[in-house]
Order: C-alpha cells, then structure tokens, then sequence
C-alpha cells in the first residue's frame, strides 16, 4: 500500500533531518576542521593517493600522467576534512523504471553498490531484514571490507507478531493464495521465533562485521530514534 506524502510533510522532515549530524569517531587533529574530521576519502585539500577510476568518480580529479602510463584511467584521492558523501540504499518495493527493479536480490543491489561507492564512503542501508541473512553475508562482507556501513532495519510490529484476526488470505508477489488462521496459538509462536531466528542471525553478522546496526519501528518517531541511536554510535 502506498501512503501519499504532501509536500509540507517533506518540508518538515528535512527540516528534520538537518538537526542529524553525523560526527566523526575519532578526535580531530586540528582546530579548524570542526566535528567533521574523518577517515573518509574525498574531495579536500591534503591529497592522500591515486587509485583506479570507479564509475561515479569525478572526472575533474583524474590523473591524467599515471592514466597515460597505465593504460587504465586512474585519479587523485583527497583525505577530507569536511564534505561527506554519504551513501544512502533504500530497498523499496516500489518499481523504478530509472533503477534496478524491487524484484532484484539483494545481494545484486549490494554487489553494484560495492562496485561504484568511493572507497571508504559511509553507506546507509535502510531496508526490511526480516528475511533470510545467510545469502547476504558475503555481499556485505565484501562492502564492509572497503566501507563504513551503517544498517537500519525497519520493523513494523506485525512482523514479530502476527494479529489475531481469525482466518486471513495473503498473496504474495508470485499471486501465490495462502489461507492462514491468524489466532492459531502454535502459528503464532513459530512466526515470532522466526522473526527473532532472523534478527539474532543479522545482529551477529552486524558484531562479526564491526559494523553498527539501528533497528527502527514504524510506530516510532524517527528523528528521536535516529539522533539517540547516533549519539550511541559515536561513544
């Protein structure tokens, strides 16, 4: 179901969104650089190293005396001092034309985003986890391995609880009929402990991985959520 948004709506959140900063880690080493010091590379004024060209890459940094004598494009990397890009991959299940489809695995849309993020840019994936981990473990190893990720699962309270609603129909994306009985005491308990089967399964992966993770519910307020989960972070 799709739920309209108005346009004062959007102006309040990125009003919203404003108030969230993203500091760095690790103290900063000089007085002028502020909260915003980080490991990250990018555009800046200290120049940190030359690498292979990605798709994405600005062409204004090329190198172009280490391309002609390598025969493969190449440009300068910068150590930042304050602009971040931050990555952000929402997994959506709307269709795009523009974009890969909502059909396409995961682990695809993970792989194409290791592909053309910068080294060491901060990625944000916000997207339901309630699945089966396992095939996106290597997807994300490989992204971790060059990255700062950060994962947001979105929960919504019927995916640890299924409602009692009596005998429900569901269709799935293939227009699959399944007919359940909601208030089915034995139903209910295997839908929960699959639920937390699959949330224990992502919270190991994200303490094997070093990267933190920051569930958010659907019933909670977002901005509140997002500025203490955060604050958490950077301790």
């Amino acid at each position: 179901m799709d739920l309209p948004l108005e346009l004062n709506d959007l102006l309040e959140l990125r009003h919203q969104a404003r108030s969230i900063g993203i500091a760095a880690r690790r103290p900063v080493n000089h007085v002028l650089c502020g909260l915003y010091r980080t490991l990250f590379k990018g555009q800046g004024m200290d120049f940190d190293a030359v690498r292979q060209y990605q798709l994405g890459d600005e062409i204004r940094h090329m190198d172009w005396r280490v391309t002609a004598r390598t025969g493969a494009p190449h440009l300068k990397v910068f150590q930042e001092e304050r602009q971040r890009n931050l990555w952000r991959l929402l997994r959506s299940l709307s269709q795009d034309s523009n974009r890969l489809p909502a059909t396409t695995p995961l682990p695809q849309v993970l792989d194409q985003l290791n592909r053309i993020a910068p080294t060491a840019a901060p990625i944000v994936i916000i997207a339901d986890f309630n699945q089966d981990i396992e095939p996106l473990t290597p997807s994300l190893g490989k992204l971790a391995q060059s990255h700062q990720i950060l994962l947001i699962p979105i929960d919504d309270p019927a995916d640890k609880k299924i409602p009692s609603m009596g005998k429900v129909q569901f269709i799935d994306l293939q227009g699959k009929r399944l007919d359940i009985d909601s208030n089915d005491r034995a139903g209910q308990a295997a839908y929960h402990a699959l639920w937390q089967q699959r949330r224990q399964h992502l919270v190991a992966l994200a303490k094997r991985l070093g990267q933190p993770l920051l569930a958010i519910s659907t019933h909670d307020d977002t901005r509140r959520k997002l500025l203490y989960g955060l604050r958490q972070l950077q301790r």
